[in-house]
């Protein structure tokens, strides 16, 4: 220990002399295989001809378009006037557009946009409105698929008729007797006098005539023999058949229907059968076919179609 405390400067020096030999040696070591190091790097390369071809496709999408003239394109809008946005009674905010929920359901907002009436869309009886003034609504011209701007398009007049009463009149009618080939016939709530008619006649003040006649008996209990003869008649409206048996009353009630047309607000009766015009149209008639207490039935007599009318 006295050594290494008196030869202090000689063993600092020794030991940097023994780590620079042993420096030495691994480098010496490491550039011997330097080249082992790289060898997979210094192997001869092969160029390759297979090269991945590029997507041309946007290329030519974008020298096209550069070929072509500038347009301007359409916006539905204003280019200097920001979009319109809406603050609804829920407190969300919904963009003015023709997309998006309707503002008045079930009409899609594109319809509004689509007939001018964008300028409208907000104000709450719009579907009430008539900016045509053909007595059809906003509404009714949706449902009716046709122009709220032009009144020569709109639809049909019987969509503003209703059912208002349905109204049936007694009809009580008796073959009272007979003689031969003559008939008592008598019209009860008419207050006219007995008819005595024959197979073929009209019975006056009524649309029925006697078609045939079948004479009948049966025995009753006492071992008389008791007369059940029928009396058939037909309306020569209808062509409905009615049979009358002979002493008992019959009653064949006239069916009328009280509209309401609500296109000019007025009130008018009609019966069974019985044709009628719509006002304006006066080269269109309607008949009268059903009634009943909910709706009432009638046909377009110049196409044929038959329509329901609803009870107002």
């Amino acid at each position: 220990m006295e050594f290494f405390k008196a030869k202090y400067d000689r063993v600092i020096l020794l030991a940097a002399a023994a780590l620079l030999l042993a420096s030495s040696a691994f480098l010496f070591f490491e550039v011997q295989h330097f080249k082992d190091a790289f060898s997979q790097f210094l192997q001869p390369f092969s160029p390759s001809a297979k090269i991945k071809p590029l997507p041309l496709d946007p290329i030519k999408a974008a020298q096209t378009a550069l070929e072509q003239a500038p347009k301007w394109g359409h916006y539905n809008g204003s280019l200097f006037v920001s979009k319109k946005y809406v603050l609804k009674p829920n407190d969300t905010i919904q963009l003015f557009d023709a997309g998006g929920e309707p503002y008045h359901p079930p009409v899609p907002n594109i319809w509004f946009f689509e007939n001018h009436l964008d300028g409208e869309i907000l104000q709450a009886d719009v579907l009430d409105q008539d900016p045509d003034n053909d007595k059809f609504t906003n509404f009714e011209e949706w449902k009716g698929k046709t122009d709220p701007q032009d009144p020569k398009k709109h639809p049909p007049y019987t969509d503003k008729l209703r059912l208002k009463k349905f109204i049936q009149v007694p009809f009580r009618i008796v073959f009272e007797a007979r003689d031969g080939e003559t008939f008592q016939i008598n019209t009860i709530d008419l207050k006219r006098p007995s008819q005595f008619l024959k197979t073929g006649d009209m019975i006056t003040g009524t649309p029925f005539k006697i078609q045939n006649f079948e004479e009948k008996f049966v025995t009753n209990k006492l071992g008389i023999p008791e007369d059940t003869s029928e009396l058939t008649i037909k309306s020569q409206i209808t062509g409905e058949e009615m049979v009358l048996p002979i002493r008992k009353i019959v009653n064949s009630p006239d069916v009328y229907a009280e509209f309401a047309y609500l296109w000019d607000g007025s009130e008018f009766t009609k019966k069974k059968d019985q044709d009628f015009q719509l006002s304006p149209d006066d080269k269109t008639t309607y008949k009268l076919i059903d009634i009943n207490q909910s709706e009432a039935l009638i046909k377009n007599l110049g196409t044929g179609a038959e329509i329901q009318v609803p009870k107002l």
